[in-house]
C-alpha cells in the first residue's frame, strides 16, 4: 500500500477540528510517541556504547572508563542535583550559582546544592571548600533589585575550580596501574597537560 504523502494536519487546524477531550488525547499521544522514538534512540546509543566496549580488551576498557570518569565526573562541572546534573560553564560572579535547567541553587566553591533552607549566603561565607585567603570579608555587592550576592570573581572561581579538578585527577591516576593511567593521560592530554599542568605519569619501575 503507498504512503501517504500528504503533510501532516497543523496542531492548530486539529484543534478547530476536534473536541477539547479529543485534542487533548491527541496531545498526549503525540508525547508519548515523541518519548518512544527518544527512549529508542538513547537505547540504540547505549547498546552501540556497549557493543563498543566490549569490542576493548581489558586494558582498553579500563582505559576508556576512566577517561569517561574524568571528563563527566572532575573536568565538567554540573549541577548537584541527582535528577538533573547539567553542565555549566557560565559564571557571572556570584559565588551563588544557579543551575539554568532546573533553578536549584548551589555553592561556587564545593558545588554544593543550597536549597535545604536558610540563607545561603551564609554558606558561602563559611563553606569548608572556600580557599583560605578568602575571609568572610569576601566582596559584597548589591543587584538592582536588592538581592545580595557574594562576589568570588571569576579568576578566584577559576583558579579553585582548576585547583579542585587537578587534585581530583591526580588522586585518580595515583590508584590506577601506571601503564593505565599513563593511557588516561595521553587520551586526556589537551585538557590535563594543557589546562591543568598535569605531567604524564611514571610508567612504573
Amino acid at each position: 500500500m503507498p504512503r501517504c504523502t500528504a503533510a501532516p494536519f497543523a496542531d492548530r487546524h486539529l484543534a478547530r477540528l476536534l473536541t477539547d477531550e479529543g485534542f487533548m488525547r491527541y496531545l498526549s499521544s503525540r508525547a508519548e510517541l515523541i518519548e518512544l522514538a527518544v527512549d529508542e534512540r538513547v537505547r540504540q546509543q547505549v547498546a552501540r556504547e556497549v557493543a563498543r566496549l566490549e569490542a576493548l580488551g581489558r586494558h582498553e576498557r579500563e582505559v576508556e572508563l576512566h577517561v569517561s570518569q574524568i571528563t563527566d565526573t572532575i573536568l565538567t562541572l554540573k549541577c548537584p542535583k541527582a535528577d538533573c546534573l547539567r553542565a555549566f560553564n557560565d559564571f557571572d560572579g556570584c559565588m551563588l550559582l544557579v543551575c539554568g535547567a532546573c533553578r536549584t541553587r548551589f555553592c561556587g566553591w564545593c558545588l554544593q546544592a543550597c536549597d535545604g533552607g536558610g540563607d545561603p549566603h551564609h554558606h558561602l561565607l563559611t563553606c569548608p571548600a572556600k580557599p583560605n585567603h578568602i575571609g568572610s570579608g569576601v566582596e559584597q555587592a548589591i543587584y538592582p533589585d536588592g538581592e545580595e550576592m557574594l562576589m568570588g570573581g571569576h579568576p578566584t572561581f577559576d583558579a579553585h575550580h582548576e585547583q579542585r579538578k587537578r587534585e581530583a585527577v591526580n588522586g585518580l591516576l595515583r590508584g590506577l596501574p601506571p601503564t593505565v593511567a599513563r593511557d588516561v593521560w595521553v587520551r586526556l592530554r589537551p585538557q590535563l597537560e594543557g589546562d591543568l599542568g598535569i605531567q604524564q605519569p611514571a610508567s612504573g619501575p
